[in-house]
C-alpha cells in the first residue's frame, strides 16, 4: 500500500525559516536541514536543500556545478516552505527505498556519498 511522505521537521541551524534570516534578503546563500517520514512508519531521514537568491547566484556560477538548489529572488519564507511541501506532496511510495531516490533528485541526502569509491572534481 502506497504511503504519503509527512515532513517532520524544517529548520536552519536549529531555528526555523520563520525565526531565521538571512543578513541580507537578496544576496544570500543557506541550507535548509529537512526531516522527512513515511506515514505509518517511526523511521525519518534528514535532506538537505540549499537555497540561493539570484543576486548571490550571479557570484558563484561561472564554472560551478550547481545541483539540487532552490533559486530564489528574495528570502521569503513562506515560498521555501511551499516549495517543499510540493515536493514531498507528489508522490506516495511502497517503501522507503523508493520515496530516498524520489527525493534525493530534489534534495541532498544526509547518507549519500558516505561509502563514495569516485573521484570527484572538487576533491
Amino acid at each position: 500500500m502506497e504511503k504519503q511522505l509527512l515532513i517532520h521537521d524544517i529548520e536552519v541551524g536549529f531555528r526555523s525559516l520563520d525565526e531565521w534570516s538571512p543578513e541580507n534578503e537578496r544576496d544570500f546563500e543557506f541550507c535548509v536541514d529537512i526531516e522527512i517520514g513515511l506515514d505509518g512508519t517511526n523511521e525519518t531521514m534528514l535532506f538537505y536543500l540549499t537555497v540561493t537568491s539570484l543576486l548571490r547566484l550571479h557570484s558563484i556560477i561561472k564554472g560551478s556545478f550547481l545541483s539540487q538548489r532552490f533559486i530564489v529572488e528574495k528570502y521569503e519564507p513562506k515560498n521555501i516552505y511551499e516549495f517543499i511541501e510540493r515536493i514531498v506532496n507528489l508522490n506516495k511510495f511502497d517503501n522507503w527505498e523508493d520515496a530516498i531516490e524520489f527525493l534525493k533528485y530534489y534534495f541532498s541526502h544526509e547518507y549519500f556519498n558516505y561509502n563514495n569509491k569516485y573521484k570527484y572534481i572538487n576533491d
